[in-house]
């Protein structure tokens, strides 16, 4: 949506030089949220954690627990979403887990795959 903007304004600066000018104001005011945005995902020591618990083996007529622990470092609340390549067996291929997790919260979601 901001990039389409942005687009908007930069093909007004054709008619308008002051638009052009606030077009490129607005990328680099864009391009520095953008490099900020990768700061604060990508900083050393911060980050998402992930880890799925299962059985040894799975069972084709059962329904097999899976465990999945998710952890953030981040200093801010998170939504995120656990996506699971479930064995072709079980014929399921729209596996998401949505989650919610507080400033360096831990969740612990179990679910039941199979069948």
């Amino acid at each position: 949506m901001a990039l389409g903007v942005l687009v908007l304004v930069f093909v007004t600066g054709f008619f308008f030089p002051v638009a052009f000018t606030a077009g490129i104001i607005g990328f680099i005011v864009w391009g520095a949220l953008i490099l900020l945005d990768l700061l604060v995902m990508y900083l050393p020591g911060k980050a998402m954690e992930a880890e799925r618990v299962v059985a040894e083996r799975f069972s084709n007529g059962d329904e097999n627990p899976v465990q999945y622990n998710v952890r953030s470092k981040y200093g801010f609340p998170v939504r995120c979403e656990v996506m699971d390549e479930l064995p072709v067996q079980f014929q399921r291929r729209d596996f998401t887990l949505p989650l919610r997790l507080k400033a360096g919260g831990k969740k612990v979601s179990a679910s039941r795959c199979g069948r």
